[in-house]
């Protein structure tokens, strides 16, 4: 099964590269593997293999285990993959692996590599995750715009709009418990994360500035800066939150 990744996205099949694995071990829990590509260096990708460099950069990876049925036993380039709960970066003399070379290729590895697996119920997480933020900001939300705007109803639309804040905020903490176990994200340095964490802290903020402007509606009758400020930043969160989904 050849395939190339882009960023942090699925790996593509490749079916212009002639691989073959002509064996593999693994002894003393290292594992080894003798392949040999045919046309790796000219093959159509954004993922380029330099066969004159002596540190030429390669990822590694395996996993998830065999509990839960999530063993992969296909070598269909359309099978499907889970994240895997092993990986890293390696680096390999190609000098040393070109047909006319008869040296065994110096590999090198990298100290940020992850050997711990990622607890089975990540996968899980990051589905209630998506649930929650997504329902939140494309239902839940407009629909307690909706109620207000169409309906003329507030207390409809302080009950969604106070839901849809809670189920977000659960979200937020359920990201930060799977990102911490992550190696690949722990550092909370992605825009998908910065702008998530940005988006709920908005919402608790325009949340207190809903409870002051219904307050102050009922006293002078109209809209202050308080009530500016919290249709404004309400709008901006619920935007904001719709185009992070897509992130």
């Amino acid at each position: 099964m050849s395939k190339t990744p882009s960023g942090h996205d699925t790996p593509s099949p490749l079916s212009n590269v002639d691989l073959t694995v002509q064996s593999s071990s693994i002894e003393n829990s290292v594992m080894t593997a003798n392949i040999v590509c045919r046309n790796c260096a000219g093959h159509e990708s954004h993922n380029t293999v330099d066969t004159s460099s002596h540190t030429q950069p390669w990822i590694w990876a395996t996993g998830p285990g065999d509990t839960g049925g999530n063993a992969v036993s296909s070598d269909s380039q359309n099978a499907d993959i889970n994240q895997h709960s092993n990986y890293g970066i390696f680096y390999m003399d190609m000098t040393a692996t070109r047909a006319n070379s008869t040296a065994i290729p110096s590999i090198s590895g990298k100290a940020d590599t992850s050997v711990t697996p990622l607890p089975s119920s990540v996968a899980a997480l990051i589905i209630i995750h998506a649930v929650c933020l997504a329902g939140s900001f494309l239902l839940l939300f407009p629909l307690g715009v909706i109620a207000l705007r169409w309906f003329k109803s507030v207390k409809i639309h302080w009950m969604l709009q106070i839901f849809a804040t809670v189920v977000c905020v659960l979200g937020l903490v359920i990201a930060i418990a799977f990102s911490a176990m992550d190696p690949e994200y722990n550092t909370f340095d992605q825009g998908h994360q910065i702008i998530g964490i940005l988006a709920v802290i908005a919402l608790i903020v325009q949340a207190l500035l809903g409870y002051q402007h219904h307050r102050n509606y009922k006293k002078t009758g109209h809209r202050t800066v308080v009530s500016h400020a919290h249709l404004w930043i309400g709008r901006t969160v619920v935007v904001l939150g719709m185009l992070n989904a897509v992130l």
